[in-house]
């Protein structure tokens, strides 16, 4: 982080931070344009996986999925993915699994 000093102030006073994130934001693009890019492109590559399964969440450029991908293999392969998309600097991995795969028939 850089420190701003005024340039009249004769004590060095901190006159305020700007931070990496700060400085980087100029250059990221808007979170919908993340956002799109993964429901349009990234999650529909995953296994042909159909977007509205999940709730994709964009905000500062960190992801959030809920929803219930097909299997523990598909919420890998998205997580991993989405962790390749250019401008994301994280991913909260909120997915569980369909339970379609879960019941078994009882005598």
């Amino acid at each position: 982080m850089g420190q701003l000093l005024s340039p009249s102030d004769q004590d060095d006073l901190l006159a305020g931070i700007v931070s990496q994130a700060d400085v980087l934001s100029i250059f990221s693009p808007p979170d919908e344009e993340i956002r799109r890019e993964m429901t349009d492109r990234v999650i529909p590559q995953c296994r042909l996986m159909d977007p509205d399964r999940l709730q994709v969440t964009v905000q500062d450029d960190i992801v959030t999925l809920p929803g219930r991908p097909e299997n523990d293999q598909v919420s890998r392969d998205i997580i991993e993915a989405v962790r390749h998309i250019e401008d994301v600097v994280a991913v909260w991995d909120q997915l569980g699994v369909a339970d379609d795969h879960l019941h078994t028939a009882t005598s």
